[in-house]
């Protein structure tokens, strides 16, 4: 059979459509990613023949997908008839790869991927952000961090839940089994593992790995759960922080009102506030780029690591060892840290004092972490 395009996929390749390019075969799926591999530069150079028609704004890594290979494109300013030749441009390079029955068409991202909006509604959130050393390079993707996300949303997961992963943004159901051979080479590929455990009624868990900035999330949730509910959920994200804390950097357990679910950035949780030039931001700046020594802010649960013991000159009052260089520091009882608390701005202010040597003003943080972030792209380019 020759290579087909799905109509579906030509209806939708237009100028600013952003589109999961699939391509769906019996052939050996190496080929097929060598083959999108090889089409990237091609893509990149479609353009038309006004200044303001300049292109695809952003082309993914093709991942592999169970049941085929996939890209994500964002068409940006191209023009309709160059956005139309797309196909032509894969179909040639997958032929030159020795792929010749192949189907090319859309990805189908499922029939939970537009609807895990509902879980925002789950609130408040445990929360726990884990950070590996950044290293001088781009890191290795760091396989095993997917089995310490399996344990996890295993445990909590109920049996009216279903588990699954998104690769891109497409939907993918999974096994407990299936987490590696699945989620291992598009992790590999995109740099990104994202999966849920939710029945989208009562509560839901994610956890996400981002390889780029050796950093992971676990954020759960449930539908009216009780002080009591949350507090463990926190209590169990420390202890599986404990067992790893040496190959860590730096992690931190806290409750977000608002969690982002599938990312594995903290969020200030202060409202933004604007400030005038010259005058010092009181928000807190996220501090991944300086990870080694510095702390986002006070959170329930932190692991500090030995840049941080260094600018606070030891550990802090009543921080307590995990190995021979990483200290826990615990401030109060979490339920003290959920959002209506009456003790919860006590605790936050405590904290503060304890890691006020890892906690730098706004400005500050910004500019150190903007030249940390061209040494390590620089590194890793």
């Amino acid at each position: 059979m020759p290579i087909t395009v799905q109509p579906e996929l030509l209806a939708e390749l237009t100028t600013e459509a952003t589109v999961i390019l699939q391509v769906r075969s019996t052939a050996d799926p190496s080929l097929i990613l060598a083959a999108m591999r090889a089409s990237q530069p091609d893509l990149w150079e479609l353009e038309g023949d006004q200044p303001d028609e300049t292109g695809p704004k952003s082309i993914s890594r093709p991942v592999p997908l169970p049941d085929g290979p996939a890209m994500m494109m964002d068409l940006g300013s191209t023009p309709l008839p160059a956005a139309q030749t797309i196909p032509s441009l894969l179909t040639r390079r997958l032929e030159d790869a020795g792929v010749h029955d192949a189907e090319i068409g859309l990805a189908d991202r499922g029939p939970r991927a537009g609807r895990y909006h509902l879980i925002s509604r789950f609130t408040p959130a445990a929360r726990a952000l884990l950070r590996l050393p950044l290293g001088d390079g781009r890191p290795e993707p760091q396989r095993w961090l997917l089995d310490i996300a399996a344990q996890w949303l295993h445990a909590e997961h109920h049996p009216e839940a279903q588990l699954s992963g998104t690769i891109l943004a497409v939907d993918v159901p999974l096994t407990w089994r299936s987490i590696r051979p699945i989620m291992g080479p598009a992790f590999e590929a995109d740099g990104f593992a994202r999966m849920i455990s939710t029945d989208l009624a009562s509560s839901a868990a994610t956890t996400t790995i981002n390889n780029s900035d050796n950093a992971m999330s676990l954020t759960v949730a449930g539908a009216r759960w009780s002080d009591a509910e949350v507090a463990e959920r926190m209590r169990r994200q420390r202890d599986l922080i404990r067992g790893h804390a040496a190959s860590l950097a730096w992690a931190g357990v806290m409750t977000e009102t608002y969690p982002t679910w599938h990312s594995t950035r903290w969020q200030d949780p202060g409202p933004y506030q604007h400030v005038r030039p010259g005058q010092p931001n009181p928000r807190r700046h996220g501090v991944d780029m300086l990870r080694d020594f510095l702390v986002p802010d006070a959170m329930w649960y932190q692991v500090l690591s030995p840049g941080h013991l260094d600018r606070l000159g030891g550990p802090p009052p009543g921080a307590v060892p995990l190995t021979a260089d990483r200290f826990e520091v615990t401030i109060g009882e979490p339920e003290q840290w959920l959002p209506d608390h009456a003790d919860r701005y006590r605790v936050i202010e405590r904290g503060r004092e304890l890691l006020a040597g890892c906690l730098i003003p706004y400005n500050e943080a910004q500019v150190l972490s903007q030249e940390r972030n061209r040494l390590h792209y620089r590194h890793s380019s």
